[in-house]
């Protein structure tokens, strides 16, 4: 395990509950916390809003201390689209809505593999959404959603492993997404003059998800990110909301598979 992730592991934090809605509380009250720092003092951010369950609960408690840019990006139909009109109409904040064209995506996966220096498709995929909005928001901060699937057992690909099996793939992607995704997608937004905020992996909701017993994150009848549903009720939020189900950005927005489709044909960009 990497020293960075062992550290953050090992270092004293709130003790884990048990408790299902007890452990949802204590999410709320340390991303409160970390709003709280962030945004005391501004007067509107941008969140990018694809109306899945992470994103909704950073907008309602962000939108307890500011004005909220809620922005989501996709090819024009796309799963991500339909979510986030929905989960911005039940906040009623208004939604800026990015359309993508074939072009324009095969445009960002260039400028995203000239930045960060690799053509590797998983990972320009994962990132050309956050970085469409990034270069849209008028702001130099953009808060993301990022770590909550890592840490919260949101990936589709754990539904299906024995509990043993899925904590062991979990600490392999809380590692990679520390390790290398993070520092990549740092410089991808220094290179364009942003900054992007993560609450999910301040530091103390990353030792308090590290923490959970691991029945609390294990998907458990299909549900996964149980966590941050219950933190959803919690807020008062309808369970139309807190049981969304969406896929991750890439393929909700559609990216994906102009990516695929344009890899088949052998046209720029050069990803694998």
């Amino acid at each position: 395990m990497n020293h960075a992730v062992a550290d953050l592991m090992e270092r004293q934090g709130l003790q884990a509950s048990t408790d299902l809605r007890e452990t949802a509380n204590a999410l709320l009250s340390l991303l409160r916390a970390r709003m709280s720092q962030l945004l005391a003092d501004i007067g509107s951010v941008s969140i990018a809003f694809s109306g899945g369950v992470d994103s909704t609960l950073l907008t309602a408690i962000a939108s307890e201390f500011c004005d909220i840019e809620a922005v989501t990006v996709g090819v024009e139909g796309c799963a991500d689209f339909a979510n986030a009109e929905r989960a911005s109409a039940e906040f009623g904040i208004e939604l800026k809505k990015i359309v993508l064209s074939e072009n324009g995506v095969l445009k960002a996966a260039s400028r995203i593999t000239e930045i960060a220096g690799t053509a590797d498709r998983h990972f320009i995929s994962f990132e050309l959404p956050s970085f469409i909005v990034l270069e849209s928001v008028d702001g130099n901060l953009l808060i993301t959603g990022q770590g909550a699937d890592e840490l919260f057992g949101g990936y589709a690909k754990y539904l299906d492993k024995p509990i043993s099996e899925f904590e062991h793939i979990r600490m392999l992607d809380i590692e990679r997404l520390v390790n290398e995704t993070v520092p990549l997608e740092s410089r991808i937004a220094e290179n364009i003059g942003k900054t992007i905020e993560r609450p999910y992996l301040f530091e103390a909701i990353f030792r308090l998800a590290i923490n959970i017993p691991i029945e609390i994150v294990y998907p458990t009848n299909g549900i996964r990110k149980r966590v941050i549903r219950e933190a959803l009720l919690s807020l008062g939020l309808s369970e139309l909301l807190a049981n969304t189900e969406k896929k991750a950005a890439q393929y909700g927005s559609g990216v994906d598979r102009i990516l695929k489709k344009a890899n088949k044909e052998e046209r720029k960009p050069d990803i694998r």
